[in-house]
């Protein structure tokens, strides 16, 4: 019987070991996993113009497959990009203004990182490129940018940009301002660029188109030289926009202008939503300020801040302007913003806490011969002004002249270093008017007068409002305002 048993048996085991291989060879036999079809691209951009990296450049691989956007690093990444060659375009308004292409063929490996570095060229090489010797020897800044209708995003052709300062010039018959104008034209992208101006310096700029123009905003150029500043117009529809795409919503918008009378009567289309301004007021520890006075340009009021500081309001003013932020105990503080149709802006700004020096006064019988020459101490007894002798408390001066100005009746001080400005609330828009030793002094801010004349150098000031201003004082076109009458030692001096 065992006899019989045993090829059974070992037929069985030979059936199972076949098993076995059969199911180890199906094993083997199953399709490979697939492999990798994607790598990763990264890189960063670097502004060799300004000794920084890059922010806010569109980095787009394929044209626009894959899309990325330069951080405050000029670094971008791009993970999941398809293995193969590709075409890497890097846009900004710079390199518009530059007409200055950055672009990059490169292979993609699978799983790989495949790493990028973009250069622009020199200042010295786009200054010497684009801008007329007579310019590059008047300074060695440059502004770029663009001009953007405010409707649709569009670049403007033919629009005038302007960039105004003052220079100090002080003499030996007294100081005046210079003002000094640098301006360009946009081209079919939009883009222009201004050269020949100096570092270190703030200024305004404006834009223009036909008869549409943006209010002067202050614009500093600091120890970047070549800085970039985009300006916005709400022209009339179709004037002067180039064909093409608009241009992506600047960063910290979001989608939210009445139609004006110039789009009123172009062909209908969809309803255009006022501009949407929401934000905070904080102090500088972060604490919001309720009861804050937040206005857009000439408009007296847009807002006031609740008790969480918070604030928000729709406006039909479209393109660059200025937002104003004032409270009773901080300085007020002004930031530029550019509204677009059918976009909102979110933003947050800090107060500083106003912290006057108050001056000594000390009354003395002794009248200054300097004084008496020019006149001041009759017109001092006449009484029709406000008057400040200098002479008399050198001891307590304040740290800059335009700290005095936070004492005289009627005058408000605005901003704070070179932003800094002087109004009054009693003359038509706040205006001032400034003369020093009886030359007239012309300037939105006074931080000139503040580098140019410190206290120590002050015999006297006098300050009238309106038509209490004496004629030789008066100065044109500025007949309504306030006018601050300036005695330097030079001039009214012991």
């Amino acid at each position: 019987m065992m006899k019989h048993l045993f090829p059974k048996v070992a037929l069985a085991l030979s059936a199972l070991a076949q098993s076995e291989l059969t199911a180890q060879a199906g094993q083997n036999l199953q399709a490979p996993r697939p492999a990798m079809s994607t790598g990763s691209l990264s890189g960063t951009v670097t502004d060799s113009l300004g000794e920084n990296a890059l922010s806010g450049a569109l980095v787009s691989v394929s044209q626009g497959r894959y899309i990325a956007t330069t951080d405050s690093l000029g670094s971008f990444r791009l993970d999941s990009v398809a293995v193969g060659s590709h075409r890497v375009d890097v846009t900004h308004p710079l390199l518009s203004a530059l007409r200055y292409p950055l672009a990059r063929d490169v292979t993609v490996a699978a799983g790989q990182k495949t790493t990028l570095s973009f250069f622009l060229p020199s200042l010295t090489a786009v200054a010497s490129t684009l801008c007329p010797p007579i310019l590059r020897a008047r300074g060695p800044a440059l502004l770029a940018g663009r001009v953007l209708d405010a409707q649709q995003g569009l670049p403007l052709e033919g629009a005038r940009v302007t960039y105004v300062w003052g220079v100090v010039d002080m003499t030996a018959s007294g100081v005046r301002q210079v003002p000094r104008v640098r301006e360009a034209t946009s081209g079919p992208d939009g883009s222009y660029l201004i050269c020949g101006l100096p570092a270190e310096v703030e200024g305004t700029i404006q834009a223009q188109h036909g008869s549409v123009a943006t209010p002067e905003v202050r614009f500093a150029i600091g120890a970047k030289r070549f800085p970039t500043f985009e300006l916005f117009l709400d022209v009339p529809a179709a004037a002067g926009r180039a064909e093409g795409n608009a241009a992506p919503p600047g960063a910290g918008t979001r989608p939210v202008a009445p139609p004006t009378s110039a789009t009123a009567s172009a062909p209908a289309g969809p309803a255009v939503r006022p501009a949407r301004i929401v934000g905070r007021i904080l102090d500088p520890g972060g604490k919001p300020i309720p009861g804050a006075m937040v206005s857009l340009g000439s408009d007296a009021l847009g807002a006031q801040s609740g008790g969480d500081g918070r604030f928000s309001f729709s406006s039909t003013r479209l393109g660059t302007s200025t937002l104003t932020v004032r409270r009773v105990g901080y300085l007020p503080r002004d930031t530029v913003v550019s509204l677009r149709a059918g976009a909102a802006i979110d933003i947050d700004v800090v107060l500083t806490v106003f912290a006057p020096v108050l001056p000594e006064v000390r009354v003395t019988g002794t009248a200054n011969q300097g004084l008496v020459r020019v006149g001041f101490e009759d017109r001092k007894r006449r009484g029709t002004g406000f008057f400040l002798d200098f002479l008399e408390r050198q001891s307590s001066l304040p740290t800059v002249l335009s700290d005095i100005f936070s004492m005289v009746p009627g005058m408000i001080v605005r901003g704070s270093g070179i932003a800094r400005r002087v109004e009054s609330s009693r003359s038509p828009g706040g205006c001032v008017a400034f003369t020093v030793d009886n030359v007239p002094f012309e300037s939105a801010s006074i931080a000139e007068l503040d580098a140019a004349l410190p206290p120590s150098e002050i015999a006297a000031i006098e300050v009238y409002h309106g038509s209490t201003t004496p004629e030789q004082f008066k100065v044109r076109g500025a007949g309504s305002c306030t006018t601050v009458v300036i005695w330097s030692m030079t001039r009214a001096g012991r």
